[in-house]
């Protein structure tokens, strides 16, 4: 049976999206045979937020908690800090190697940098699960030249000294080999949601109604398709995401009413 450790630093109890598709992977791993060790951040109340993501039990799945330094439910720090779950996770994979785990599976991408050099020392391969090409995410958000130079090295080195790396889609695979920036395997992991998720029945439509679930992050373009909407008076558009009051969130607001959508 394979033995895969997944690292994930976050506070699981962070109302992110990408917690979900995470639950989602481990349980896939877990139902094809793989036996999946999650290493998370305690937490007051962690056991509850695992049964509300559907990892309460799962078969072929153990959780590990360990330190962590992150402000979230049940933990209201003023200040989070990687450097706690970084050190703690890297002795619960020590433990885990002794066992006889020999792969590590990271979508965050400064944890993937940190394990690079250090993973070799206990006989891990690390898989690095693609997302995005966060140096081209820094320029669309006009970050300062100095920080896109600095991720994009570090990206750079991730994508070429993984073991093995996973993109969630076609185009972002033909993208790094495209960009140079992949020599290595890559594999691409199918849409984990069934096209049913999709399926509207004729009389469930509403053809005045334009959804968005996700997040609020300028390049994710919600901005653009509130412009859209400020074009089509007959439309209604509803955001599904984000944090109230956060920067975002905010940047949002103000642009829906300079484009005067009022209860649209």
């Amino acid at each position: 049976m394979t033995a895969l450790a997944y690292l994930y630093p976050e506070h699981l109890g962070r109302a992110a999206a990408r917690r979900l598709q995470m639950a989602a992977t481990l349980r896939a791993l877990a139902r094809c045979g793989t036996e999946v060790h999650l290493v998370v951040g305690w937490f007051p109340g962690l056991e509850r937020c695992l049964t509300e993501l559907g990892l309460g039990g799962v078969e072929g799945l153990r959780v590990h908690p360990v330190a962590m330094f992150q402000s979230g439910r049940g933990m209201p720090l003023p200040l989070s800090w990687h450097g706690l779950y970084h050190r703690a996770a890297w002795g619960c994979l020590r433990r885990l190697a002794g066992q006889g785990v020999r792969l590590v599976l990271v979508r965050h991408l400064k944890l993937a940098h940190w394990l690079l050099s250090r993973r070799r020392e206990l006989g891990l391969k690390l898989i690095y699960e693609a997302h995005e090409l966060f140096g081209q995410t820094a320029a669309e958000e006009g970050a300062p030249a100095s920080k896109r130079a600095r991720l994009e090295i570090v990206e750079r080195e991730v994508l070429a000294g993984a073991d093995l790396v996973v993109t969630v889609s076609q185009p972002l695979a033909q993208a790094l080999a495209r960009e140079g920036l992949r020599q290595g395997p890559v594999v691409v992991a199918p849409a984990g949601v069934a096209e049913e998720f999709f399926a509207v029945s004729g009389e469930g439509r509403r053809e005045e109604l334009v959804a968005y679930a996700g997040g609020l992050m300028a390049w994710k373009g919600v901005d653009l398709l509130l412009e859209a909407v400020a074009r089509l008076p007959q439309v209604r558009l509803e955001v599904l995401g984000g944090e109230r009051g956060s920067s975002d969130w905010r940047r949002l607001e103000e642009l829906a009413a300079r484009l005067e959508l009022g209860g649209r």
